[in-house]
């Protein structure tokens, strides 16, 4: 049993931090469309936002400072992701993947700004990100090595 217990505990590690790994890497190797990408999400909100001061400032810092702010958000979610990876500092790794993962399904997934047929497969997007913010609370809360014997 403590075997079993052991190798579900790395699968489960793995699958979580796979979606992490996949993405910061694919962003870094993809950089091109990684910024367009971000623009567009930025120009989108700005446009839905008109009415605020502060986040027109915000906007056109996120314009002016995108490759920096893009490169440290994928430099630290492959970190979080090797952390959670490996159970080394699995906790800390766990949480730099949710302060991560939650605002960004908020500015990337914004569902509410969509039109009807495009707002349920947004929807389901933002769930499946949430459900994944579910999953590494437990990782912060439980950890997966303390409680493999």
């Amino acid at each position: 049993m403590p075997l079993f217990k052991a190798v579900l505990t790395v699968l489960a590690r793995a699958l979580l931090s796979l979606v992490f790994l996949v993405s910061s890497v694919n962003q870094i190797l993809y950089w091109k469309e990684t910024e367009k990408r971000f623009m567009a999400t930025v120009a989108d909100w700005q446009t839905y936002s008109v009415s605020s001061d502060f986040l027109q400032g915000l906007f056109h810092f996120l314009f002016a400072k995108s490759p920096l702010f893009l490169m440290t958000v994928s430099a630290l979610q492959l970190l979080g992701a090797l952390l959670l990876l490996f159970g080394k500092y699995e906790k800390w790794g766990a949480l730099l993947l949710i302060c991560i993962l939650l605002p960004a399904t908020f500015f990337v997934q914004h569902f509410w700004f969509s039109e009807a047929h495009v707002r349920t497969i947004q929807f389901s997007f933002f769930l499946r990100d949430l459900a994944i913010v579910g999953g590494l609370l437990l990782v912060v809360l439980r950890g997966t090595r303390e409680n493999m014997r």
